[in-house]
């Protein structure tokens, strides 16, 4: 892979930077993006990995009262059914 090594100033930028930043020659045409190696971090509150709507989905799923399966229970059925 080729690359550039970018000056201190233009690091500044991309290191500083929370969404993409468009990359252009010095006649204004535009080369590319680069895109932040690191996202803006999470709310403290928040979990990275799940949002506000997924974790309230989950809590509506748990209070249901709709039958569920455990992992082991699923598991047996899928092997049952390989030896089908």
């Amino acid at each position: 892979m080729n690359y550039i090594t970018l000056d201190l100033k233009q690091t500044a930028s991309v290191t500083a930077a929370t969404e993409p930043l468009e990359v252009r020659a010095p006649d204004g045409t535009e080369l590319g993006f680069i895109h932040p190696k690191r996202p803006a971090a999470p709310e403290p509150h928040e979990d990275p990995h799940f949002s506000a709507a997924d974790i309230a989905e989950a809590l509506r799923r748990k209070a249901s009262n709709s039958h569920c399966f455990t992992t082991q229970q699923v598991l047996d059925h899928l092997r049952s059914l390989e030896n089908q």
